[in-house]
This record gives C-alpha cells, structure tokens and sequence, in this order.
C-alpha cells in the first residue's frame, strides 16, 4: 500500500507519465502486513515505474540539452567552451546518501525525473582530480607545510595550485572561479539497473555486538544508471583571463582524469561512476535540432561570425592557413564583406611578397576596408 488519501490513490493507478523523482520520493510503498516496512520487492517496483514513465521524457531531455546549448552559446564570445560526451563504463549512483526508506536515495532531476550529476558534485571530483594530479607531479618543496603534529600539507587555496582560479575560494577571502560547470544530463533517457549490496554483519553495525560469521547477510537492492549510458559534460572557461589556455589545459586534464579514472557519484571505490570519453564536440544532433527550430537566420550569421572571430585569433602570423582562412571565407556570401572580421586578419596577413608586390590576401582586406595601395 502507499500511505495517501483514497483520492490521490485512485488517481496514480492511472498514473502512467510524468516525474519519477517525485513517486520515487513521494510515493513509498509499505507492507501493512509487515508492520507497514519497505516490502523487499519496493527496489523491483521503483525499477518498472521508471520503464513505465521514462518512455514519455525523451522530447524534455532534448530540451534541457538544448537549453544548455543555448546558454553556452550566449557565452561564447566571453568563455571557452568545453564539452566531453562520455559512455559509462560501469554502473553510477549519485545521491547514495540521501535519505530514503529503501535505504539506498539517488538524486533524479528536480523537473524531468531523470538521473543527473548535480554540477555541484562534478566540480568536486574535479578538483579532488587536480589535487592528485598536483600531487602525482610533485610539490615544492617550499609549498609544504607543517601542523603542530608534525604532519606536512598543503594550503588547496593558494595561488600556485590553480584551485583560486579554477574552483575559487571561500572564507572570509571568498572568490569565484573562472569555470562554471553545468549539471550534467544524460545524452538519451537512460536505463536503470537494479544492483545488490550484501551486509554480512547488520548486528554489529545496528546493534553493536562482536562481528561474527555466523550473522545472517542481508541483501539490499538499490537503483544505478545501467552501464553503457551517455553523459554530456559542459564547461565553460572564462577567457578574461591571461593565462586561459593553461587554465583550459588545467581543466579538460582534471575533468577527464575525474571520469575515467576516479569516478563519479558514489561506490567509485569498488569502480563505480567510470567513463570513457567518447567526444570533445557538442552532439551534432543538439546543434541541428537547435538550428532549425529555434535559431533564426541572423542569430546563425551572428553564431557563425563570432566562431570564425575565434578562429582568427589563433591563426599563425603571415602563415599559409591564413591564407586558406581568408579564401574558405570569402566563399560565405553573408560575410564576405564583413569588416570586423576583415580588420582581425589585417594583423595576421602577409603584407607583400618578396617582390614587393601586395599579396592577393591583404588586397582582398584592403578592399573590404578601403586602405589604399598606392
């Protein structure tokens, strides 16, 4: 039975879409045969609820993906934009911790009822990732410190270890971080898995007596992300900054080391919440859908124009590839004559060959810009 009221009752029989993170943590199952405890089978009735409700998600999820895409887009000419798509390698379980009657919790996704890493959690992983990989390098000697116990630490927030920039700090001192990480989302509706956990000695840990092998193990099922699920992860890197590309550098070694090697969520201990990155691009199917349904033709210029913007900033002075930058986009009937984009490649093009004469390159940029070559 679920404890509600007879009305509310009658209607989720016919309950059959909607938000699973809600019945998951609203509607319990008790056995009123049992001194109304979780019946033991409760895990395997969560497991079919959510095959019943997930089937309806799929055009929600495209839209959180969406809404994510959007909003890094609307940040791209101040932040560097960073996505990983990654397949679970093994089973993850975020949110173990919270409380809930079956005795197992996992976080689902306030709105869609869907399993998610909350970006809260990704940022901590992340940084523990850094952390080690500061530690795998070696630390200064100078950069140690000493306790009155004679234990040697480091201070996380000092400038030399990249966490002010990267994750901030806090404290009185607090400061915000240049990298903003999003929750990250299942690329499709995922499918759940239903795991065990098999306490040997209950007594010992419920009712603090010897630990002994005699006791009675006592199975508990709980509810993982089966293995071979999608994530999308984006981040976004504040440019502003005169390092940035270190920064990035930084970020995309922590964040990867993170999922493929430390895990996420929780269990990573026993090689739960591992990853493999699978792509460094948003899913061309997000950007399509995107483009066609919600982007109109001067916001594609615009998007078009701002990337190419990008692009220019990391051409090599007087190199071929500006060259071959300049011919590809005079081929772009909308921005061939653009004259933002002409006046950032006059400090990158060769002026003149080595006869003197202009180059076909800088005539072009003359002309868009009306310098004169006489």
């Amino acid at each position: 039975m679920i404890p509600i009221h007879k009305d509310v009752l009658s209607v989720l029989s016919t309950y059959n879409k909607g938000n699973f993170g809600l019945w998951f943590n609203k509607f319990i199952e008790l056995n009123e045969r049992d001194n109304f405890k979780v019946p033991r089978d409760a895990v395997v009735k969560y497991y079919e609820k959510y095959e019943e409700l997930s089937n309806y998600l799929k055009e929600f999820l495209l839209i959180k993906h969406i809404n994510q895409y959007q909003f890094c887009q609307s940040r791209f000419a101040k932040y560097e934009i960073v996505v990983f798509v990654a397949q679970l390698k093994s089973p993850l379980i975020v949110g173990i911790g919270e409380t809930h009657p079956s005795e197992v919790g996992m976080i689902f996704d306030h709105n869609l009822g869907l399993p998610y890493i909350p970006a809260s959690s990704l940022k901590g992983v992340v940084r523990f990732a850094h952390m080690l990989e500061l530690v795998d390098n070696g630390i200064p000697e100078d950069k140690l410190k000493e306790d009155n116990k004679g234990n040697f630490y480091i201070d996380e927030e000092e400038k030399w270890t990249y966490v002010p920039n990267i994750f901030g700090t806090g404290g009185d001192n607090a400061k915000r971080g240049k990298v903003i990480f999003l929750d990250s989302y299942p690329f499709e509706v995922p499918q759940l898995h239903i795991d065990i956990m098999n306490p040997h000695y209950g007594p010992y840990y419920i009712d603090k007596k010897p630990p002994a092998d005699y006791y009675q193990p006592t199975p508990i099922k709980f509810l993982t992300v089966a293995k071979g699920s999608k994530f999308v992860f984006r981040i976004l890197i504040d440019k502003a900054n005169n390092n940035c590309d270190e920064l990035k550098e930084k970020t995309i070694k922590a964040l990867k080391r993170a999922i493929t090697e430390e895990g996420v969520g929780a269990k990573t201990a026993l090689g739960y919440g591992l990853f493999e990155v699978i792509s460094t691009n948003e899913p061309p199917e997000i950007i399509k859908i995107y483009q066609e349904k919600y982007m109109s033709e001067e916001d594609k210029i615009k998007q078009y124009k701002e990337k190419m913007l990008t692009e220019i900033d990391k051409l090599n002075k007087g190199s071929q590839e500006v060259d071959a930058f300049i011919q590809q986009w005079q081929q772009n009937e909308q921005l061939k004559t653009d004259k933002d984009i002409a006046q950032r490649l006059l400090d990158k093009v060769r002026k003149k060959k080595k006869n003197k004469e202009y180059t076909k390159s800088y005539q072009i940029l003359a002309e868009i810009l009306n310098i004169s070559l006489d």
